[in-house]
């Protein structure tokens, strides 16, 4: 009757709770100590809590009860760990997140603004709580972003924030605030290999998800910049700088596969798209014959080469390089027939464009001197001829 009056309440209950633990009165036990909780406070209100709550759960089989006392527990101690795991187990159990998680935003406001690693642990636990258990994707990403801007020069929190608000954002569909996040990973890692592939995952929502050229191109040219090897990074591009008609900066692109071309054929192939698009596409058969003629410091023989060198001399009217050319091609060609043919070639070059018509005979003799048939010896012989009436080559 006494433990009603607030003058005796404290004492009485004292009084009472070894009496009642003895004789095993549950109920009256938890009275009791609910009356000394009154005047506790910290540690000590957070054990006189767990006890009830441990009463509640084992002695009463009241598990709803227990969860109810380990939510006043957390929230009047928020950094004690034991109520935390205790309204973990429950809420797991009797299905409560919702009632955990309103906890966890009462516990959040008792906290000292000051004590940053507290709160960055309850927001972690709160942005796991809404997302994993409640489903709720909206809240888990405040709580997330609560936690990135709590201490962003921490990179334990920072990294957990941004990998689930990146997950969040994905599932989401937000690939704009996605792309934000990945950045932002991007400048806090210290790994290059990492850092590598979070800006080709920019790079990939750019492109396939945005549909952004511009932007996509942005992205893969920073991946370039950790690596500018990368494959992927070289290939995509390719593909978007072609597909955008961007042909110079298309030949940079594949400058940079020459460079890192370890096989003279792997160099030949790039080379001569690099030629095509000078030719076809840039207007500056210059920069193609540069080209070809840099496969030739690769494959110095290279027949395929040399024949786009005559076209490209010959459509030019650059002879003397034409004559060079021609030559260097009847020096590796095996066929005497296209040996005749290029012979022919050179002797009329000799004798129409260089004025060099004493040289000009003699590779028409030689011409005549062999096999040639057709219109190879038949041309050589009107060469021939048309040279009677030059008094220093008639004899």
């Amino acid at each position: 009757e006494l433990l009603a009056r607030p003058e005796h309440r404290l004492r009485v209950a004292r009084i009472l709770e070894p009496l009642y633990d003895g004789d095993k009165l549950w109920k009256d036990l938890i009275v009791v100590l609910r009356a000394q909780c009154e005047v506790a406070a910290g540690h000590q209100e957070v054990e006189m809590l767990a006890r009830i709550a441990d009463l509640e759960e084992l002695q009463l089989q009241q598990p709803r009860a227990a969860f109810e006392t380990w939510l006043a527990a957390f929230q009047a101690a928020p950094g004690e760990p034991r109520p935390r795991v205790a309204v973990t187990r429950l809420a797991t159990a009797l299905s409560r997140w919702a009632d955990a998680a309103a906890a966890y935003e009462v516990a959040l406001g008792a906290v000292d603004s000051t004590d940053v690693a507290l709160r960055g642990q309850l927001l972690g636990e709160l942005g796991d709580i809404h997302d994993v258990h409640l489903g709720d994707g909206e809240r888990a990403i405040a709580a997330f972003r609560r936690l990135l801007e709590l201490d962003p020069g921490n990179s334990e929190t920072a990294h957990r924030a941004g990998v689930a608000l990146a997950r969040l954002y994905e599932a989401g569909g937000d690939w704009t605030a996605l792309i934000g996040i990945l950045r932002r990973q991007a400048d806090w890692t210290d790994s290059p290999t990492e850092r590598k592939r979070l800006l080709v995952q920019v790079a990939d929502i750019q492109e396939v998800a945005l549909g952004s050229t511009d932007a996509a191109i942005g992205a893969w040219r920073d991946v370039l910049a950790e690596d500018g090897e990368d494959v992927g990074a070289l290939a995509a591009l390719e593909r978007l700088f072609g597909g955008a008609e961007r042909y110079r900066e298309l030949v940079e692109i594949l400058r940079r596969r020459v460079d890192g071309a370890r096989d003279p054929q792997e160099a030949k192939v790039q080379l001569r798209r690099i030629a095509e698009l000078e030719e076809v596409f840039l207007e500056d058969p210059g920069e193609a014959i540069s080209a070809h003629l840099e496969i030739l410091d690769h494959l110095p023989d290279d027949g395929e080469t040399l024949a786009e060198l005559t076209r490209l001399y010959r459509a030019a009217g650059r002879f003397a390089d034409l004559l060079e050319t021609l030559e260097r091609r009847l020096a590796t060609t095996a066929p005497r027939t296209e040996r005749d043919g290029l012979t022919f070639e050179i002797a009329t070059l000799l004798a129409t464009s260089l004025g060099r018509r004493a040289e000009a005979l003699e590779r028409f003799a030689q011409v005549l001197q062999g096999p040639a048939t057709g219109p190879v010896r038949a041309g050589s012989l009107v060469a021939v001829e048309a040279m009677l009436d030059d008094d220093e080559l008639r004899l």
